[in-house]
């Protein structure tokens, strides 16, 4: 149930982002997930939080620490929106939070259940993307990670 919940989640924040901003990926102003929250309007800011929580929190009930602080970092996302802010710790939380997010889901995955291979493709597709991909490369590797990752959630 945990899973659906984060990929219906996950699904319609990246559609209406892709519908309201896709065009920008061309120029690259759509460079990540995150950066969405400083394209949209005022209004729909919370979005983005209310995207990164809904994909978070229910991370922490998934039994074992290392979903629980991934599923923290991923909150912590949410939170700390305004990456760009310079003399801030605001970037370094949302950076470390973003790393742990992922990093800690892989782990994770690995831990309980075995899935020790895709931190390995984790890498190897990030490392990839990094060489072929140009523009926008840490939103094509958040799409990445959660493609890869979540089908073995369900698998928990």
């Amino acid at each position: 149930m945990i899973p659906l919940i984060q990929t219906i989640i996950f699904v319609a924040y990246l559609t209406f982002i892709l519908i309201k901003f896709g065009r920008l990926l061309k120029s690259g102003e759509l460079h990540s997930i995150s950066n969405s929250w400083y394209l949209l309007d005022r209004k729909h800011q919370p979005l983005f939080t209310l995207f990164t929580w809904g994909i978070g929190i229910p991370m922490l009930f998934y039994n074992h620490w290392l979903f629980f602080l991934a599923g923290s970092g991923l909150a912590f996302v949410g939170a700390a929106t305004q990456f760009k802010l310079t003399n801030s710790s605001t970037p370094l939380v949302h950076y470390i939070g973003a790393a742990l997010g992922i990093g800690l889901t892989a782990v994770g995955l690995g831990v309980v259940g075995g899935y020790w291979f895709l931190l390995v493709l984790l890498a190897l597709g990030g490392g990839l993307m990094k060489w072929k991909v140009k523009l926008n490369f840490i939103f094509w590797f958040e799409v990445y990670a959660f493609v890869l990752l979540l089908p073995f959630l369900y698998l928990l």
